[in-house]
């Protein structure tokens, strides 16, 4: 099986999101993509993914909790692409991004589609993701360091047993939030979490 990154590789070619030529001074160059939206369950049909980053901690052998190192509120619509340029990110070796998906108000994590052709609806926050890279790069005083992130949405339903899952009568089809389904929460959190890559350079 191809691993995250090499099967979000053709679409950083699109976005550009693996730059060869970095422009010096910039600090740390966050690159955040998530691959097109879909499933290879056939009893689930993705209309719309979508992660909300509340915050994107970039993690060096300084610490992991520097406000100049961290990217805020970053929307990544299915099959899109963010740069946030940390220019006041201190010098360092980087290794890490710690992300905390969604902020209270919004959801981070959020589906749109359907389960055997009723509606499904996925609206779920997490925080504390670790995603790694290897090997770490060090920002030089005035140099730049790029780190792609990059997730898959199309396993994030994989062996969840919605058959189960209770349909709310407020709701038409089937939810899947904190209050609703609730149990279904942490498995589907897991896959969202394993669907990252980060690479540094």
């Amino acid at each position: 099986m191809l691993s995250v990154a090499m099967r979000l590789a053709p679409l950083c070619a699109l976005l550009a999101c693996q730059s060869p030529s970095l422009v010096t001074g910039r600090g740390v160059v966050l690159q955040s993509v998530l691959g097109p939206a879909g499933s290879a369950r056939v009893d689930v049909a993705v209309a719309q993914a979508s992660l909300f980053i509340g915050s994107a901690h970039v993690v060096s052998d300084r610490g992991a909790a520097d406000p100049r190192a961290t990217a805020n509120a970053v929307m990544l619509p299915a099959a899109g692409s963010v740069e946030s340029v940390l220019a006041e990110a201190p010098p360092g070796l980087y290794s890490a991004v710690v992300l905390d998906l969604g902020d209270g108000v919004h959801p981070g994590v959020e589906i749109f589609g359907s389960f055997n052709g009723a509606p499904l609806n996925v609206m779920l926050q997490a925080s504390g993701i670790v995603v790694r890279c290897s090997p770490a790069v060090r920002l030089e005083p005035g140099g730049t360091v790029q780190l792609s992130l990059g997730a898959l949405s199309d396993g994030w339903l994989d062996s969840v047993d919605l058959q189960h899952a209770v349909s709310d009568g407020d709701e038409r089809g089937l939810l899947i939030d904190a209050d609703d389904n609730a149990a279904l929460a942490p498995i589907i959190l897991s896959r969202v979490a394993a669907s990252f890559s980060l690479d540094c350079r």
